[in-house]
């Protein structure tokens, strides 16, 4: 969604739902129930931004320069007020569970990466 169609009329929100077989769209895999898979991912956001993911939160950072591994120039990558979060999906899933959603709520993580909403706020980062 735009930011004019949020709540707060400020940031955008973004929300995947990959079933049945739409997670094709988003990154390429055999888009079926049979099929298994795991993943990490890095993903380089706003920092007034937040992101929780169908997956293990292992950190969110500072960017580190030639970490794209040449997926992207490494001035966007490192662009002042932009940081880094990470996650992994170590146990496979079908490609359906595949979940993420951006937001400008911020979350706090618990034990084995259990990620709940704190609501609005300003980030540490």
């Amino acid at each position: 969604m735009s930011p004019p169609q949020t709540f707060n009329k400020s940031y955008p929100f973004v929300y995947t739902q990959c079933q049945a077989i739409h997670a094709r769209s988003i990154f390429p895999c055999q888009d079926t129930s049979a099929a298994r898979i795991k993943f990490a991912a890095k993903l380089n956001i706003p920092r007034y931004i937040s992101v929780v993911m169908a997956a293990k939160h292992l950190d969110r950072r500072h960017h580190v320069a030639g970490e794209c591994h040449g997926a992207c120039d490494d001035s966007p990558w490192c662009a002042e007020g932009r940081v880094v979060e990470e996650f992994v999906m170590e146990q496979p899933i079908p490609p359906y569970l595949f979940g993420i959603h951006f937001s400008s709520r911020f979350f706090t993580t618990f034990w084995d990466g259990l990620v709940l909403p704190l609501g609005p706020s300003a980030s540490t980062l």
